[in-house]
């Protein structure tokens, strides 16, 4: 079980946030305000979620946005199912 951190949030909150924030694709920008996160951490995270194909890297328009994977959905789905049994005191997604 992942460690209950309280006023900080933990790597699952993070992912869960950022994969939130990427359905319908979105850029470095909008997941980095929408998941509040740095640009440091940001990109230590894109680079976890890609490599472990929870999210997609796709150019569209010339562009750059990143989408959550069918894999990705599945763990924002039941991250979410877990937030409902076991509310937290951090932001739900």
């Amino acid at each position: 079980m992942a460690e209950i951190r309280r006023g900080k949030r933990c790597d699952h909150d993070v992912t869960a946030a950022i994969l939130a924030t990427s359905i319908g694709g979105t850029n470095r920008t909008g997941i980095m305000y929408g998941a509040n996160l740095s640009g440091t951490l940001l990109n230590k995270y894109l680079t976890s979620l890609v490599n472990n194909g929870l999210l997609h890297k796709v150019e569209r328009e010339g562009k750059i946005l990143y989408t959550p994977t069918e894999k990705g959905l599945t763990f924002l789905a039941k991250y979410r199912d877990i937030q409902r049994i076991y509310p937290t005191k951090t932001k739900q997604h």
